[in-house]
């Protein structure tokens, strides 16, 4: 989930509890009040860690993530901006660094991709975005479809209207797939979730190949409206089930986990109480039939105490509901607020921090196995982070992992690779 919504929720969730002259502004309120003065990379991360690709503008700017085709060690991404028209460009790239633009996104037909491509028929699907539509007017968002050669098709457009709006997400599970239908959620639905209305509760939607637009289900709200949750992240499918996590409401106020049938039955299984078991729970990830996640929020002890917010967590989550916290960042050298989901490794589970590491907003990359043992994989030098307009999670190619990240040569993203 893109760090910006997460403020947004967790401003909202402050909101929504009648707190509101006691909130910070957004960014202050996920800074720990500390000077932090973190370890360098050590020789052995250096090692490990390499710049593929420098964005330039002209080949697109602000990339979202990458995502692979089964059997092929090409890489496919987006990026939310440049390209011929700055509308952003969908691009390949293989583990040598070779890249290959092969569509620039245009006003006309959605700019400003927000999430990696999801392939599935031989062709690539994503999303368009713009969550601040039901005020600025404008587009709301497309759900789009794209060849390696041709033309983008449009299969669907938001409006601002109970049929939501800005389809969010920037991880390569943001459009999840089920028995050959694409899931996904959005920011609009029925009902507001603070008192400005400016916030909504979200829905998830499924769509065909061929176009064919349904809403799966709409959240209620927050309690005692509703109990389900709000704020959707992605979806993951296990066992012709769909499970997935919620940024806030439920019980407590501090996100849910909650199953779904494609015929729209949901059911929550786990409510996050927003202390050691974390808060605002992201993107899931399936190992040997198991759920795996972070919490971009929670254990708010020592310097994680900031604001009540806490620095996050691995858990692990068994299909009726039971919750293991595998490992709980301590806001140092070992970072803080993993950002995006978690992909899978040799077993191992491999993730990115928003913040900490090297410097308090540097980030980090880690491992953690099944067991809840964390291993720092790389420390981020500072304004290099995943975090910014969103970086992305990792994607794996044989032993190497593969992600974006902001900055590099012409400030505009780069591809990065690391060999854990």
């Amino acid at each position: 989930m893109n760090g910006s919504y997460l403020r947004l929720y967790a401003f909202a969730a402050c909101a929504s509890a009648l707190t509101l002259a006691s909130c910070r502004a957004p960014e202050s309120a996920f800074a720990p009040a500390t000077n932090f003065q973190g370890p360098s990379s050590s020789p052995a991360e250096r090692r490990r860690f390499t710049i593929l690709l420098n964005f330039d503008g002209t080949n697109g700017s602000q990339p979202i993530g990458l995502t692979r085709v089964n059997g092929s060690n090409t890489l496919y991404g987006i990026t939310e901006k440049g390209g011929r028209d700055n509308g952003g460009t969908f691009f390949s790239i293989t583990p040598a660094g070779k890249e290959l633009v092969h569509y620039n996104f245009r006003s006309e037909d959605g700019e400003f991709p927000n999430s990696a491509p999801t392939p599935l028929k031989g062709l690539f699907y994503g999303l368009t975005s713009n969550f601040y539509c039901g005020i600025a007017g404008g587009p709301c968002g497309i759900i789009f479809s794209v060849p390696l050669s041709g033309h983008e098709r449009i299969l669907h457009r938001f409006r601002r209207n109970r049929y939501g709006r800005a389809p969010h997400g920037e991880s390569a599970e943001n459009l999840s797939t089920l028995n050959g239908v694409l899931y996904g959620t959005a920011a609009g639905g029925k009902k507001s979730c603070i008192p400005s209305g400016f916030f909504t509760c979200g829905m998830i939607f499924s769509v065909t190949t061929s176009g064919d637009f349904h809403v799966v289900y709409y959240f209620k709200g927050p309690f005692p409206i509703g109990k389900d949750g709000a704020a959707p992240d992605s979806l993951v499918g296990l066992d012709g089930i769909l499970y997935g996590t919620t940024g806030y409401g439920g019980t407590t106020g501090n996100g849910t986990f909650f199953s779904l049938t494609a015929a729209g039955k949901e059911r929550v299984l786990y409510n996050f109480q927003g202390g050691s078991d974390g808060m605002t729970p992201v993107s899931l990830t399936v190992l040997d039939g198991k759920l795996y996640g972070t919490s971009y929020g929670g254990n708010g002890i020592g310097v994680c105490s900031y604001n009540g917010l806490g620095c996050g967590t691995v858990f692990s989550m068994t299909t009726t509901g039971r919750h293991r916290v595998l490992y709980r960042f301590k806001g140092g050298s070992d970072g803080w607020r993993p950002q995006h989901g978690l992909t899978v490794l040799d077993g191992k589970l491999y993730g990115t921090t928003q913040w900490g590491g090297r410097c308090a907003y540097c980030g980090t990359i880690f491992s953690v196995t099944p067991q809840g043992r964390e291993e720092i994989l790389h420390r981020f030098p500072n304004g290099h982070s995943v975090a910014g307009y969103g970086g992305s999670g990792l994607t794996p190619v044989d032993d190497t992992l593969y992600g974006t990240m902001p900055g590099g040569t012409h400030n505009a993203g780069t591809v990065f690779a690391l060999t854990p």
